[in-house]
């Protein structure tokens, strides 16, 4: 069971919401590697992004009209992010509007119908090392104490045995959560609500399995530096360090709330991170298009995916752009 693994201000949350929050873990996970492996460049080489970014298109909103190329009725897009405050949670007028407008909600994976027994069952599977490979194994013991103390001291739970053979991203996604002293939630639970009361269907554009998937393409031994590398960069302070601040989940909601979303992209951008974003990122979008195109032929939908699948050249506004179809910011 996932359940006792999770922070504890989320295990005692009312049973709606943790299958909510157990469906957004997936989402939570491809944040928590950005967030991980982002850096501060130098000045030249931040420079250099910048002017590559000049000729793509930025993405200064979350939510978009799609219509044209013979849509009998517009869909709109909208960008979310996976783990939020709940205080944080603000859907516009415009956003509840569309959301009205439309016949169907499609996430990136269908959060409506799936069951808390199946999803349980594969977050159990998905998130175990194969074979007898444990944490203990991939760290030496000074940062394995060190990762124990940081569960009992300030996330108030004792590293169990079971969590030892957990894959190091998922308990990074727990370093997540743990930094803001609130109650999480996700947009996609927000529409999810929204769509039972409004008799909607919703719809996945891939599966829980496809996105459990992705974090194999990360070695145990790569993930558990990185589990350490964020705890150890998280309990060290910035004057200490003489090093700018790193990338934290608030700041990442900051400008999530702002709708900067190609701002966002850039600072967490890196030349480390390059080759993920592929895997987390480009190639995900590129294989979403014709899923996309196919739903909203049909019905008028209500996309929600991550917003950092939105911006760029591989960004899901312009692929659609590139197939033909009209995309209007909307505020």
């Amino acid at each position: 069971m996932i359940l006792p693994l999770l922070p504890l201000k989320v295990a005692s949350r009312r049973h709606s919401v943790f299958l909510a929050q157990m469906a957004s873990v997936c989402g939570a996970l491809l944040l928590a590697v950005f967030v991980i492996i982002a850096w501060k460049p130098h000045p030249a080489v931040a420079q250099q992004m910048v002017s590559q970014e000049l000729s793509v298109l930025r993405v200064n909103t979350l939510l978009w009209k799609i219509d044209g190329k013979g849509l009998k009725a517009p869909s709109y897009l909208f960008g979310t992010i996976h783990l939020i405050c709940e205080e944080d949670v603000v859907i516009s007028k415009a956003t509840r509007r569309a959301f009205a407008a439309t016949r169907q909600l499609a996430m990136e994976i269908d959060m409506g119908n799936a069951g808390e027994t199946d999803m349980l069952g594969m977050l159990d599977k998905g998130a175990m090392m194969r074979g007898d490979t444990t944490l203990e194994m991939l760290l030496d013991t000074a940062d394995m104490g060190l990762i124990t103390s940081f569960f009992q001291d300030s996330l108030g739970m004792p590293f169990m045995p079971p969590m030892n053979r957990i894959k190091p991203m998922f308990l990074s996604t727990m370093l997540l959560q743990g930094e803001q002293d609130c109650e999480q939630t996700s947009y996609e639970e927000e529409f999810v609500a929204l769509a039972r009361r409004q008799k909607k269907p919703t719809l996945g554009i891939e599966t829980t399995e496809q996105q459990l998937a992705l974090f194999d393409y990360l070695s145990y031994k790569e993930q558990a530096a990185m589990l350490v590398s964020d705890l150890k960069s998280s309990m060290t302070p910035m004057a200490a360090s003489g090093s700018a601040p790193d990338m934290t989940l608030q700041s990442v909601t900051e400008l999530y709330k702002q709708g900067k979303i190609t701002e966002l992209l850039e600072t967490l951008r890196s030349e480390e991170a390059s080759a993920f974003e592929d895997v987390l990122l480009n190639n995900r979008n590129r294989a979403w298009i014709p899923i996309i195109e196919a739903m909203i032929q049909k019905k008028a939908t209500f996309i929600a995916v991550g917003a950092g699948h939105l911006a760029g050249e591989q960004g899901v506004v312009h692929l659609l752009r590139k197939q033909g179809y009209r995309l209007t910011p909307m505020k």
